[in-house]
């Protein structure tokens, strides 16, 4: 509730014609810089102003807490499901998800082994963005040379599933796909992780799973 007022603020803020206002973050924090023009009426925030919702919106919130839970280290079993119908490809390994950067964010490495021998290694970023009230992230892995954003994410009714979505092209075909993670809390030691995938010519299929168990 904080970020969103915070946000209709500096909104407001805008609209009223601030000024040129420039964050600037450095070591100590951020420094807004107002260079003096029209600022419209007096009901604009000050730079003091500024700098404290700023910094308020940048604090870790209640999303960030859900994302210290998935904080530790697990056992990973992967099954990759290359095309509906097609048996799945297994791969067992570990992840280690730790929470970085004073707690905005969540770090995850990650690295499995199939029993044909190939390895997959991985690093994942995930945030939640407190000026969209959105979850958000990045992955990337030995499988691909492009970066896997997640656009836009949002928790379940309970609190205890995490659904994240993208759009991408096949790198082989061109194809536009429909991507839709989902991961369940089953327990505070287990988690299971799901991938799903649509085309506008394929019906939706789940693509990968992965069960995470807690080790420590």
């Amino acid at each position: 509730m904080q970020a969103r007022d915070t946000q209709a603020r500096i909104g407001s803020s805008s609209a009223l014609r601030l000024g040129a206002v420039v964050v600037a973050c450095v070591a100590t924090g951020c420094v807004a810089l107002v260079d003096g023009r029209d600022r419209g009426n007096g009901d604009a925030l000050t730079p003091a102003e500024y700098r404290a919702a700023a910094a308020e919106l940048a604090a870790p919130q209640e999303p960030h807490a859900f994302l210290a839970r998935l904080e530790g280290s697990w056992d990973v079993v992967m099954l990759v499901f290359p095309a509906p119908g097609v048996p799945p490809h297994e791969l067992r390994g570990s992840m280690i998800s730790e929470v970085i950067l004073d707690g905005r964010f969540l770090h995850n490495e990650f690295e499995a082994r199939g029993e044909d021998g190939m390895t997959l290694r991985g690093l994942g970023l995930t945030g939640y963005d407190n000026a969209t009230e959105c979850f958000t992230g990045t992955w990337i892995d030995t499988q691909h040379t492009s970066f896997s954003p997640f656009s836009c994410g949002e928790r379940s009714a309970n609190g205890q599933r995490l659904i994240l979505r993208s759009t991408f092209k096949d790198p082989l075909t061109g194809e536009k796909l429909v991507k839709r993670d989902v991961l369940t809390l089953e327990g505070p030691d287990r988690h299971l992780y799901e991938s799903f995938v649509s085309s506008s010519e394929t019906s939706e299929f789940r693509a990968m799973s992965m069960v995470l168990t807690r080790t420590s």
